[in-house]
């Protein structure tokens, strides 16, 4: 089975747009106070719950790209490849980290108060949803523009 190896990288890109910070704060010491208040954040968000079904999401969207005779083998191989290196329990440590460097202990215990509301319990379970609306609604202004796209990029090569 050969899978292009550009989609492979593309799914897995694809999938770190659920996790995307930049940290801002690299340098700065973070306690485990710090740690658990971020866990308790992204618990409270419900990423850990959340996971394996964005993972789900990410490897069906990358299939359906693919000739069907070769999704079911793409999908078994990437869920393999997910559940060795890309489960919660593998990144929660990374990702609290990651969080940890954005937002100082007193927000993120905020934003756990925020996301174990009602209204923060609503948002978290929207929030796949709407991400997913948005992303078509970008798919489909891409498919919509793309002679002009293909056009601008041949221009821009024909400059050089």
């Amino acid at each position: 089975m050969k899978f292009n190896i550009n989609l492979i990288i593309i799914t897995l890109c694809f999938s770190a747009f659920f996790f995307n910070a930049n940290a801002q704060t690299a340098g700065s010491a973070i306690t485990p106070a710090h740690l658990q208040a971020a866990e308790k954040f992204l618990v409270a968000y419900g990423i850990g719950d959340q996971f394996k079904t964005m993972t789900e999401n990410v490897i069906n969207v990358a299939s359906n790209r693919l000739p069907e005779a070769q999704r079911a083998e793409f999908a078994d191989v990437m869920r393999k490849f997910m559940a060795k290196y890309y489960t919660w329990d593998i990144i929660k440590g990374t990702m609290s980290k990651i969080y940890a460097q954005e937002f100082d202990e007193a927000e993120l215990n905020q934003l756990a108060d925020f996301y174990n509301s009602p209204i923060g319990k609503k948002y978290a379970e929207k929030m796949p949803e709407l991400v997913q609306k948005g992303m078509l609604m970008g798919q489909q202004i891409m498919a919509e523009h793309k002679d002009e796209l293909v056009q601008m990029i041949q221009d821009k090569s024909k400059q050089h």
